[in-house]
């Protein structure tokens, strides 16, 4: 009971001390749409030199997730919020007027109407470049401007100019909707898939091997619309269906009647991605690589107790067939030094494979697969 009542302390204390901070962080700002600025949102400090006040205006930008409309699109957003740090803005109470009061209001209007032509232009297409540096040299530049040409807040007719010119704009400029952002991607991108996986023997081979299934996965890499991946069919198949399904004096196999086999294939293939929109994709595929059939016996190897004889036959296999992706999500993602696009997709794959089995002869199978994949673009 004690533990349990300390631990309820602990938690109750701590959310107590997350609150707390949180109520301090949001307090040492004020966001320009909390009203205008008034004395009480500045540190009071006397000094002895001619310097009277200090403001910190600052424009802070937030990073958030928007999924389009109707798809299956997910973007970042950038938000905007002109602010004043309370903490590193002061005054002088002693050399300052109403004026000065005035003077700082109206930069702070000014950085709120620079904010929204920014933030419109984000929301119209925030992946344009340098747009956060246009906006900051401009807003500084304006403001210089102003500083000079007021005096600092002492010349209360162009205080009073730049009141109502910018009071105008912050009564007219609105901001637009945020627009789905317009991007290309590069010409490369990286893939993995995992899932499972299917092969379905035909003659000679299906006299004693029932059909597979297992874990299919693999690693591939594209260029704009060529795709080239590596696939890889780890399975298990059924018992085996008759004695002595493949015997070579050389090899010494023991095939074993009613015992499970386990199958798979390694695969390189190549293809051309024909359809693709932003809901799937067709991609036709060719591929060579080799197909196994094994089985453990009972039987040790040698004097080793620990280590069981292993029967196994192979052969080379060309394959040919389509791949169906649909997009579940499509994931564009920024960062301050590039990004990249990513889609989420299932993919369902078939093809017809022959393998000339060693021993066997030629056989065909049927190879089908479900498996996730996720493709990655690097952003031009």
């Amino acid at each position: 009971m004690r533990k349990t009542t300390l631990l309820l302390l602990s938690a109750l204390t701590f959310r107590i001390i997350n609150v707390s901070a949180q109520n301090l962080y949001q307090e040492s700002f004020k966001n320009w749409d909390e009203g205008p600025v008034k004395w009480s949102d500045f540190q009071v400090r006397h000094t002895p030199d001619d310097i009277k006040f200090v403001s910190n205006l600052y424009c802070n930008i937030e990073q958030e997730v928007k999924k389009e409309k109707n798809g299956n699109f997910k973007f970042p957003v950038l938000t905007t919020t002109t602010r004043m740090s309370k903490l590193s803005s002061w005054y002088d109470p002693d050399k300052c007027t109403d004026w000065t009061l005035r003077y700082e209001q109206v930069r702070f209007n000014m950085l709120e109407v620079f904010r929204r032509r920014m933030q419109n232009s984000f929301n119209r297409n925030f992946m344009e470049d340098n747009l956060q540096t246009y906006y900051q040299e401009l807003v500084s530049n304006t403001m210089t401007a102003f500083d000079m040409e007021s005096n600092y807040g002492t010349d209360t007719l162009v205080v009073l100019r730049y009141e109502q010119q910018y009071r105008n704009e912050l009564d007219t400029l609105k901001l637009v909707p945020v627009q789905v952002p317009v991007f290309e991607k590069g010409n490369w991108a990286a893939s993995l898939s995992i899932g499972i996986g299917f092969e379905k023997y035909g003659s000679p081979m299906s006299k004693g091997v029932t059909p597979a299934i297992g874990i299919q996965w693999g690693l591939g890499a594209l260029y704009k619309n060529f795709s080239f991946d590596l696939q890889c069919l780890l399975a298990w198949s059924g018992n085996l269906q008759c004695d002595n399904f493949y015997y070579d004096s050389k090899y010494d196999y023991n095939w074993t009647k009613g015992k499970r086999v386990t199958a798979g294939n390694i695969n390189i293939n190549g293809g051309y991605r024909m359809f693709d929109n932003s809901f799937m994709s067709v991609t036709p595929l060719i591929g060579i690589g080799v197909s196994f059939v094994d089985q453990d016996s009972d039987t040790p190897r040698g004097n080793n107790n620990n280590v069981y004889e292993n029967s196994e036959i192979n052969g080379f296999r060309t394959q040919a067939g389509l791949a169906f992706d649909w997009k579940m999500r499509r994931n564009l993602n920024a960062y301050r030094y590039g990004g990249d696009y990513t889609e989420s997709k299932i993919r369902f794959a078939i093809t017809g494979a022959r393998t000339g089995f060693r021993g066997i002869g030629p056989t065909y199978s049927l190879n089908a697969s479900v498996t996730f994949l996720v493709e990655s673009w690097n952003l031009k």
